[in-house]
Formats: C-alpha cells, sequence, structure tokens
C-alpha cells in the first residue's frame, strides 16, 4: 500500500512497523517534511514501538532521508534502517550517529 505522498510504501504495521522505499520513487530532491507527518500519524495509529526503513531498493542517499531519519528520532520515534545504501552507513559513522541510528540485514 502506498501512502498518500507516494514516497514509501507500508510493508507492515503493529509494534514494529516497516515502510519500504522504492528507488523510484525517492527523488534526489526528496524533502523529509512531504512524509514526516505521515510517518508520525502512522506510529501514533499503530502504537509503534519501532520504524523500520527498508531501503533496499535505494542506491543513493537523497539528503533528505538522513533527515527524516534525524527528525523522526528527534520526536522520540526509535528507527531502525535496513539494508542501507553504502553511502548511507558512511554518512551515519561521519555524523557519530552510530549509537542513534540501528542498521539492520536485508533479511530482517
Amino acid at each position: 500500500m502506498y501512502t498518500a505522498s507516494g514516497i514509501y510504501r507500508i510493508r507492515q504495521t503493529g509494534p514494529r512497523t516497516i515502510v519500504g522505499f522504492d528507488e523510484a520513487e525517492v527523488p534526489n530532491h526528496f524533502y523529509h517534511a512531504e512524509c514526516r507527518d505521515d510517518l508520525v500519524r502512522l506510529v501514533a495509529e499503530q502504537q509503534c514501538r519501532t520504524l523500520v526503513l527498508d531501503l533496499t531498493h535505494v542506491p543513493n542517499l537523497p539528503s533528505g532521508l538522513l533527515g527524516l531519519i534525524a527528525s523522526l528520532q528527534k520526536d522520540g520515534i526509535e528507527v531502525h534502517v535496513c539494508n542501507p545504501p553504502e553511502c548511507l552507513t558512511n554518512a551515519v559513522t561521519v555524523a557519530h550517529l552510530e549509537n542513534e541510528v540501528e542498521i539492520e540485514p536485508a533479511d530482517e
């Protein structure tokens, strides 16, 4: 199911909610505010404890995606990232966010 913003697809709901970003749907000019409010609402409605962002099909890191992760965590949402592109893993390391961003392998 695609969200109203069309940027991501809800793959699983509940305490561990998973949303996937598809390569063709994440533009380089991605602005995180477009879907932040939708995700915050989704987390509240589902009584979600962990929000997993599945980045399996995202080959590059739009700058707004890191902003989205930081913004959601600032709102108190536990965010995990599944199968991120190498550039996101590098950005997390450079920004010293290893303790803030949980990175999961693709098979979870």
